[in-house]
């Protein structure tokens, strides 16, 4: 598994104190067009805004952040060039700026880019945060792809000086002194990850980097107690499961590299930082839908866990585990309630073990990807509804139990169908992790879990599988 999920991308910008000032951006597009379209992501907010443009080309921004904010602008509406031109700028509080959007010529593949120059308070902090946006997050230059062919480390570091060069010389020219301390600390970790970026590299192509004594000198003069180095810390936990990837089999990717870090420190702040990273990172999947409990995080708990002393992190972590024995095949059914349509309560366990393969189909009215696979679950239903040996049956988490009546009453569907009537503290919620949904689960004829997450029914696959458990 690729997740990758403790590494923390460096920050342009920190958490600035600042009062809720107005920040404001008088731009212009040079050569406008009145196909030209212009949309905003001020870092922060939840939304893409559509940008004003008057017919001179023209336009001003007016936003209210608590501290300096990115503001990545998309242009479109240029017919054959590419979908979205894009160029940053900097909202700081209390300060104004004049931005103007150009356009270069075609590049050596043809193509064209957005030029952004800035006039107005601090300047160069607008054009710093352009720089960085266009030179490291469009243009991936520090990449172990882009720096790959080095040769050496020296040479390595060499080109990342030159790439870093013109970024440090405008940093130079800001006036605001806080920006440019957490702006040099940005870059300097952008540092440690190319260098390792370039290791990584060269490990794939097969140059052993331990014989390198320049890279080495590196990796011995890192302080694995000290939290301000966590950005090398992490880079190097990759590189070296890279360079010995055998080292701590049967774990591999970050499992194997929390084992060797925990080999490393015995500092508790740094042991905790890095456990925070990984919670983090998965508390982010959780919000995409991506359930906390996977057991593709298994291995990465276990090795967690002996290195935690974090109370909150310890029963986070404690509580995912426990839920992942629960969804383990061959687990005896989670016993909970659920409620037909005319209001009659019955035991989820008296289904699971009605000596019968139980396909459970876990959704809402209010859910688009699950209605979407009630037409082929119907399907599934209709050829299947000769074999007694399946029993397959629909299990709504809506909360509003008069909108599922309605759906349910309106659609006849021909298959079994329940809601949960205690979505809050209902066992399948809490130990089944039922956070995301359609969520298809199969039961066999003894009533133990077969699949925690099985296909769902627009997979051919799906009906196969039901049949050939019946048997």
């Amino acid at each position: 598994m690729k997740t990758r999920v403790f590494f923390m991308c460096a920050m342009l910008i920190g958490s600035i104190a600042a009062m809720a000032q107005t920040a404001t951006i008088n731009g212009k597009i040079e050569g406008y067009r009145q196909t030209d379209t212009l949309q905003v992501y001020v870092s922060g907010k939840s939304s893409i805004d559509m940008v004003d443009i008057k017919s001179d080309g023209t336009f001003t921004i007016t936003e209210s952040p608590a501290g300096p904010a990115e503001a990545m602008f998309f242009l479109t509406g240029r017919g054959q060039l590419p979908r979205d031109l894009t160029c940053a700028a900097l909202l700081t509080p209390g300060e104004t700026i004049g931005m103007n959007i150009s356009f270069t010529a075609p590049d050596s593949e043809g193509k064209v880019h957005l030029a952004a120059t800035f006039s107005g308070d601090d300047a160069a902090k607008p054009t710093y945060a352009n720089q960085f946006y266009t030179t490291l997050r469009m243009g991936n230059s520090l990449s172990g792809e882009n720096l790959a062919d080095a040769g050496s480390f020296t040479a390595c570091k060499k080109r990342v000086d030159d790439i870093l060069a013109p970024l440090y010389k405008t940093l130079s020219g800001v006036k605001d002194a806080g920006f440019v301390t957490q702006a040099r600390q940005a870059l300097d970790s952008q540092k440690d990850a190319a260098y390792f970026a370039y290791a990584n590299a060269a490990e794939e192509k097969g140059q052993k980097m331990e014989t390198d004594a320049d890279f080495m000198k590196m990796v011995n003069a890192i302080n694995f107690d000290d939290t301000l180095q966590m950005s090398k810390i992490q880079s190097y936990m990759q590189w070296y499961s890279t360079a010995h990837p055998d080292a701590y089999m049967p774990l591999t990717g970050e499992a194997a590299q929390l084992k060797h870090f925990a080999t490393k420190t015995q500092n508790a702040d740094v042991r905790n930082k890095m456990v925070e990273a990984f919670i983090s990172a998965i508390n982010l999947y959780a919000a995409l839908g991506i359930s906390a409990a996977r057991p593709e995080f298994k291995e990465l708990y276990e090795q967690l866990l002996p290195i935690c002393t974090n109370e909150t992190y310890t029963q986070f972590i404690k509580e995912q585990l426990a839920k992942m024995e629960n969804s383990s095949e061959g687990k005896p059914a989670v016993n909970f309630t659920i409620e037909d349509t005319e209001g009659k309560t019955l035991e989820f366990e008296s289904i699971a073990k009605g000596g019968t393969v139980t396909y459970v189909d876990f959704w809402a009215t209010w859910c688009g990807p699950c209605k979407r696979e009630i037409p082929y679950l119907a399907t599934m239903v209709d050829e299947l509804k000769d074999t007694k040996q399946i029993r397959i049956i629909s299990i709504s988490i809506d909360e509003d139990h008069e909108a599922w009546r309605k759906m349910v009453a309106a659609d006849k569907p021909a298959w079994e169908q329940y809601i949960i009537p205690n979505l809050e503290t209902s066992a399948a919620i809490k130990e089944y992790d039922i956070n995301s949904i359609p969520r298809f689960m199969i039961f066999d004829k003894e009533g133990n879990l077969y699949k925690s997450s099985a296909t769902r029914p627009s997979d051919a696959s799906t009906k196969s599988l039901l049949l050939e458990l019946a048997k």
